[in-house]
């Protein structure tokens, strides 16, 4: 089970271990995905690529995306 003062810790550390996307540079952030926390470039968008343009940008430069916390682990506890 996690207690807010580690779920603050475990995140805070991520974004300590990588502030900035190394492809673009743009700040980095952590979203909500379906219970897991991902930290994530802030310049890529919500939901999935559109468009063939989009879908090749993503496979050929992918930006960051690390699993910070699964938060649906918790819950099945």
């Amino acid at each position: 089970m996690f207690d807010h003062a580690h779920l603050i810790d475990r995140i805070e550390r991520s974004i300590e271990d990588e502030p900035i996307c190394s492809v673009c540079h743009a700040p980095t952030a952590v979203r909500d995905r379906a219970g897991r926390l991902w930290l994530e470039c802030s310049s890529t968008p919500v939901d999935e690529p559109l468009g063939l343009r989009g879908r090749l940008a993503a496979a050929l430069r992918p930006h960051p995306r690390h699993l910070v916390l699964d938060l649906t682990e918790d819950l099945a506890a």
